[in-house]
């Protein structure tokens, strides 16, 4: 299974994970940190409540 068509798949899904990576933390780096930690906290409390 070794042989160029791996050796591409290897290369073009590691530069997906390199692109997704460089967009998340642009993400983060826009979103403030605290309303990040706050949002799953707040649907966890509004899921219980109901």
């Amino acid at each position: 299974m070794r042989g160029p068509s791996a050796l591409a798949y290897q290369l073009g899904f590691s530069l997906a994970v390199m692109v997704v990576f460089s967009f998340v933390a642009g993400i983060l780096h826009y979103v403030p940190s605290p309303s990040l930690f706050a949002y799953p906290q707040l649907r966890f409390l509004s899921s219980n409540s109901q």
